[in-house]
């Protein structure tokens, strides 16, 4: 009995043996449950050092990071296993990135925060900029004495003493090179140029020598395609053999050309073949001038929508150059709810088509808006001219007729009178401007002893000045004026009454809906108009503006302060492709029961 007891234990233990072992085993992979076992983590580090490395940029911001980033996209497809043979050319990629900015002596650390992934972070502590300290920017050749060229680099870059950047020298040289080629010096080229970065005071010396050359002149000038207009367009033809090369002038002389309206294509082409001919010993470079006159007849439609007007259309039809004097007929139609309109235009050149000539004139138009109704024929013959690039001029005779009601009055006036207008326009830039003027003065005159039923005298001035306290933002101010000078005022028809209101007048009203009223109410128009507006645009984003304005103004007989009307609002000004659009919400806070209008709009805001 004593025997059989150990037996029976052992055999127990035999047969439970290897039950325990599975359990142990599943007792230990419950107990790492959520950590890799040895072989998965080495497949997962095996898994990075064969993938590619990518990067995440720390301790810059910007344009610098942005710099950075664009350097280390250009690297080799390099792989974590091989890091340590790329470490230093990923380094030196950085170190040119940012010594693009002046930043020589940076700190950079490279590290990969997890074992798994193949992503490094780059971290960078920039440092101290490299500052300019000496600047030696010479022009030898024919250009040092061309006070053009010279005056060009008035306002280059690179001042003593301020931070280096690899941009910036490399935007002098560009300026340099480019203007010499601009203004004719087509053999130049820079004889020296370096930077000499001393990193242990953080400084740059600067030099850049540049040889022009000679100055090229124009050759023999060419006309090539339509040249039976050649003596039309003389007057355009600013240049001539001899003179001094410029591109700039070739380019405004072709603008000009095509401004004419008679070309469909006016290309002022130079042979610039010629500039690396050794037998070019005169230095001349031919032009060509070819012209290709457009289409005889040219028809263009046009459609749209004004909340003052509904529904509109226009009908052009253009003949651009119809002789070989190069006279041009325009004849268009406009129809809307409010006004038909019917205009025939003929253009005689007198010198310059484009700055000196006549035109003769018909327009026969229908109006009925708001409280006016009146048919309208005038003719009239002007003298257009401009001086210089800011005057313009226009003298003309009219003869007018208008058949009209206004309110509770009707009649029928024929006017012949002589007026005139001038006009002074500056702004900078071209595309948004950030500074400008704009002056206006008309005069126009009729008498009862010249075949007129009324005498008057009509006088108009305006004034407009945009400037920009910041880059960014614009504020405008303008004014208009006018008054009606007669012995007896009440006989002058509508037309050359005084209505205001509207998206150029006084935000907040509808079009042409203030003036002097009847006693029943109705729009009368008055003998004086005064507008004042005072507006500032605020920078939003890129190229988007929001606008704040006051406008106020009156079409009185007689000038009475509470015959002042006040508007006043917000809006969006975006600078687009095709020009300023423009958007208002105005309000007519002057009134009791306060309206509002939405004024939209396209164009300059002189």
């Amino acid at each position: 009995m004593e025997l059989r007891l150990p037996l029976l234990f052992l055999s127990c233990f035999l047969v439970l043996l290897p039950f325990a072992s599975e359990a142990d085993d599943h007792c230990s992979g419950q107990c790492n449950e959520g950590q890799p076992a040895a072989d998965d983590q080495s497949s997962l580090e095996a898994k990075a050092n064969d993938s590619k490395i990518t990067y995440k940029v720390k301790g810059v911001e910007g344009e610098v990071k942005d710099n950075v980033e664009a350097y280390l996209a250009t690297l080799p497809d390099y792989r974590r296993v091989n890091f340590d043979s790329s470490k230093e050319k990923i380094t030196e990629s950085v170190r040119d990135a940012l010594k693009v900015f002046g930043f020589y002596s940076p700190k950079i650390d490279l590290a990969f925060k997890k074992t798994t992934s193949p992503k490094l972070t780059v971290t960078i502590q920039q440092g101290k900029p490299v500052f300019i300290r000496r600047r030696e920017i010479v022009v030898v050749g024919e250009a040092l004495n061309d006070p053009m060229y010279m005056f060009a680099l008035r306002d280059i870059g690179l001042k003593s003493h301020t931070p280096f950047r690899h941009s910036d020298y490399e935007d002098v040289k560009s300026l340099m090179f480019s203007q010499a080629l601009t203004m004719g010096y087509f053999d130049a080229r820079f004889i020296h140029s370096s930077v000499i970065v001393n990193t242990d005071e953080n400084t740059a010396d600067i030099f850049l020598v540049l040889d022009s050359g000679h100055r090229y002149r124009y050759g023999d000038i060419t006309f090539k395609g339509d040249t039976r207009y050649q003596e039309i367009i003389a007057p355009l033809v600013t240049i001539k053999k001899g003179d001094y090369f410029s591109m700039s002038r070739l380019s405004s002389m072709s603008g000009s050309l095509y401004d004419t309206g008679y070309f469909e294509a006016a290309e002022v082409v130079p042979d610039l073949t010629k500039s690396n001919s050794p037998d070019n010993l005169n230095y001349e470079i031919p032009v060509e001038i070819n012209l290709a006159r457009r289409k005889f007849n040219i028809v263009e439609t046009g459609i749209g929508y004004a909340t003052d007007e509904g529904l509109r259309g226009q009908v052009k039809w253009l003949m651009p150059i119809i002789n070989d004097y190069g006279h041009s007929l325009n004849i268009q139609t406009k129809l809307s709810r409010i006004r038909q309109e019917v205009l025939v235009r003929y253009t005689i050149p007198r010198k310059d088509p484009l700055k000196d000539y006549y035109y003769i004139q018909a327009q026969q138009a229908y109006d009925d808006l708001n409280d006016t109704d009146s048919t309208i024929f005038e003719a009239s013959t002007h003298y257009f001219s401009k001086l210089g690039r800011r005057w313009q001029y226009d003298h003309y005779a009219a003869f007018h007729t208008e058949d009209y009601k206004q309110g509770s009055e009707s009649g029928y006036a024929q006017i012949v009178g002589l007026g005139t207008g001038m006009t002074y326009l500056k702004f900078f830039p071209l595309r948004d401007p950030k500074t400008g003027q704009r002056y206006v003065l008309r005069a126009f005159g009729s008498s009862r002893h010249v075949a007129s039923d009324v005498t008057f005298l009509q006088l108009i001035g305006q004034a407009r000045w945009l400037f920009s306290p910041t880059d960014d933002s614009r504020f405008i101010i303008r004014f208009d004026a006018g008054a009606n000078i007669s012995p007896d005022t009440s006989k002058i028809p509508p037309y050359y009454r005084f209505f205001t209101g509207g998206d150029t007048t006084i935000r907040g009203y509808g079009y042409k809906t203030l003036a002097e009223r009847h006693a029943d109410g109705t729009l009368r128009g008055g003998r004086y108009l005064g507008v004042a507006s005072a507006e500032i645009q605020l920078p939003w984003v890129t190229d988007l503006r929001q606008t704040f304005f006051v406008d106020a103004g009156t079409a009185p007989y007689d000038f009475r302060e509470k015959d002042v009307y006040i508007g006043a609002g917000t809006g969006v000004r975006y600078v687009s492709k095709i020009g300023l659009i423009k958007v208002d919400l105005g309000f007519g806070v002057s009134q009791t029961s306060i309206p509002f209008h939405i004024h939209f709009g396209i164009g300059p805001d002189l």
